[in-house]
């Protein structure tokens, strides 16, 4: 078995997208290219915006930063509470731990199985 091995050295925004990207297709969460891009600019929130990610003040700065309406964000919020990607803890929300990568580096291991009763030929 042959593995493959990459390794990339990116910014902080390209470093939380590219694991959300990765996270996004290992837990088959089926995150819109949108949503991603709502979750990168909360998760990215630096200072006192951070403290409180969903506050009214980060949340503005998200819709600016973004061009979103406020049905636009409420909608992608919405859905990525059903999707169990931001989740309310007693007082506060924040977003699901499994969304952060490492501080300086995350690694990655999984391994693709082909179950070859439910292969077919493809020519």
């Amino acid at each position: 078995m042959k593995a493959y091995v990459k390794q990339l050295i990116l910014n902080k925004e390209e470093y939380y997208e590219t694991h959300l990207n990765l996270v996004n297709a290992i837990a088959r969460l089926h995150l819109t290219p949108r949503e991603i891009e709502v979750l990168l600019a909360f998760m990215t929130l630096n200072g006192e915006l951070a403290s409180d990610r969903f506050s009214t003040l980060s949340r503005r700065k998200v819709k600016f930063d973004l061009d979103l309406s406020d049905s636009g964000l409420s909608n992608i919020i919405g859905s990525l509470r059903r999707k169990k990607c931001i989740i309310t803890k007693e007082d506060h929300v924040e977003i699901h731990s499994i969304l952060y990568p490492k501080n300086a580096q995350q690694s990655y291991i999984f391994k693709l199985i082909c179950n070859e009763d439910d292969t077919q030929d493809v020519d």
